[in-house]
């Protein structure tokens, strides 16, 4: 009998510990790890689970860039995602609603943006879709589109040593 007693007051402590775990474990989340994440024009939501990738193959599971609209349509996921989850992916929008991401696997940063979409018809009006891009440092290509990945992509490790010291 005093065994039940014990086991009874365990689970309820237990029980009533759990919403306060939960919480701590929330506050806890990196500002560049956040899910969800709205855009800044809030059109769009940002997740970025850890999901098996069957092109990737085995049992791993991999960081999947999904965007969806405010209802929760499906608008974009990565289809190769090569982001490792088990180890650490950092994102943000920046303010033109481009979604960032750094890779801690191999320090790679890539983009995804609205950009129209390829159209044989050239009378309907263009379809706009997300499109991946890989952000690199000595491409002339991309440096020349005139914006950078934001300082609050990086880990604080990185970010570091990307900032200037005064």
């Amino acid at each position: 009998m005093h065994i039940r007693v014990v086991i009874v007051a365990a689970l309820c402590f237990v029980v009533a510990a759990m919403p306060g775990c939960r919480g701590r474990r929330q506050s806890r989340q990196k500002p560049n790890q956040k899910q969800p994440l709205v855009s800044p024009n809030g059109k769009f939501v940002l997740t970025v689970p850890t999901e098996k990738n069957p092109k990737q193959g085995g049992s791993h599971r991999w960081w999947t860039v999904t965007i969806s609209d405010r209802k929760g349509f499906q608008l974009y996921k990565d289809p190769d995602s090569g982001f490792a989850g088990w180890l650490n992916a950092y994102w943000v929008w920046d303010e033109s609603d481009r979604v960032w991401l750094y890779n801690s696997d191999d320090g790679r940063v890539f983009f995804w943006e609205m950009a129209s979409a390829a159209s044989g018809r050239s009378s309907q009006p263009a379809e706009r879709e997300w499109v991946k891009t890989e952000w690199n440092d000595d491409d002339p290509k991309v440096k020349s589109r005139g914006f950078f990945p934001p300082i609050e992509v990086y880990p604080d490790y990185v970010r570091r040593m990307k900032q200037p010291t005064p």
